[in-house]
């Protein structure tokens, strides 16, 4: 007689997120292209401030806003 293969319980489905989390949600703001020569300054840059190339980014666009008498962007996180 073969032997069958007990049965998995049903997963549960996960929860779903709550509705302030949904309102948080995080999405891709943009993208930008670029030659490689261009990311590698980019990362060098970058690493010679101690952040990642998107956290640069984000500090610089604060710091120009600051400058120019702009609002000072509200968190990214």
């Amino acid at each position: 007689m073969a032997k069958t293969k007990a049965s998995k319980p049903a997963s549960k489905a996960p929860a779903a997120p709550p509705e302030e989390a949904k309102a948080e949600a995080k999405s891709n703001v943009m993208s930008i292209r670029g030659t490689a020569a261009w990311k590698a300054w980019l990362d060098r840059y970058a690493a010679r401030r101690r952040v990642t190339a998107t956290a640069l980014i984000d500090q610089v666009l604060a710091e120009a806003a600051q400058r120019d008498g702009f609002e000072m962007p509200p968190p990214r996180f």
